[in-house]
């Protein structure tokens, strides 16, 4: 599988080097990709959990429990994505607070951002499974539903299989994240490719590369970077586990909150400690 994309880092970590060179790739071309995060091991016991989130073995109102002998692929075909598992599964609340993942947010999140002091919080976490057949999701940027007062807004990406082109791997639009403009989103006639989710428009996307990951690898990308995924075409799983990160400084005005505080702060300190915390709402997408 292709893995050459020219800002995929290989360096050694724990080292000031390094850092810079995170930083400066993410800065130029929105994204960063890193291979080998996490181990096959760690890959196949979050697959194991996601198949429990899924059947709804966890108490929770958004996923109804399926019987134990469904098979893996009536279990991932019925939802889409899972939000907020991390809140009833103590196993995806430590990928939240990887320390490899975290070693990579404190240097790259404000990198961008005159007197950032390397504070990072994460405001949400999702399980999304892509099973044979199933579509792909349209152009969009993060930032339009999650706004940030400050441009930090960050995905990252856990592959727990192979992405590939045929199976639905990203593709992103390097560089559209520079000009920190918003693109509208439109509803769509291209059901055959994309879920019904609205489609960004108004811009080139000629300039489009798929990032074709091997499972365990992260990709971390900037919440104006417009992005996208395809049908999948093949016959294998993609499934990802990705979460969003941003400044603690940032001010989330999110969900209808003054200053959302379903928030996990993973380094730094937090300023608005004072106002407590929440515990999201786990949700499901059927479609």
């Amino acid at each position: 599988m292709a893995q050459d994309q020219s800002n995929q880092c290989k360096a050694k970590p724990n080292s000031t080097d390094t850092g810079r060179i995170w930083a400066k790739s993410y800065i130029n071309d929105g994204y960063l990709m890193l291979p080998d995060v996490i181990t096959s091991k760690e890959c196949e016991a979050l697959k194991a959990e996601m198949l429990k989130i899924f059947r709804g073995d966890y108490p929770c109102e958004a996923i109804p429990p399926m019987p134990e002998t469904a098979s893996e692929m009536e279990v991932l075909d019925r939802i889409m994505c899972v939000g907020e598992p991390h809140v009833f599964s103590p196993l995806v609340r430590r990928y939240i607070e990887h320390p490899k993942i975290c070693e990579v947010l404190r240097v790259i999140v404000g990198a961008h951002i005159p007197f950032w002091d390397g504070g990072v919080k994460c405001m949400q976490s999702m399980m999304l499974s892509k099973v044979p057949g199933h579509t792909g999701n349209p152009w969009h940027q993060d930032e339009h539903p999650i706004p940030t007062r400050d441009r930090s807004l960050i995905g990252v990406w856990i592959t727990l299989d192979d992405a590939t082109v045929e199976n639905g791997c990203l593709w992103v639009l390097p560089n559209s994240h520079r000009a920190g403009v918003i693109y509208d989103r439109f509803p769509h006639d291209k059901r055959h490719e994309f879920d019904s989710c609205h489609e960004a428009a108004g811009f080139d996307d000629t300039g489009e590369i798929p990032i074709e990951m091997s499972a365990g690898s992260t990709l971390f990308f900037n919440g104006y970077l417009l992005h996208r995924s395809k049908k999948n075409r093949s016959d294998t799983f993609r499934r990802i586990l990705v979460s969003h990160y941003c400044s603690t400084a940032s001010w989330l005005g999110w969900k209808g909150h003054r200053n959302y505080r379903g928030v996990i702060t993973v380094a730094g300190e937090d300023p608005y400690i004072d106002e407590g915390y929440a515990t999201p709402n786990v949700w499901a997408r059927w479609e």
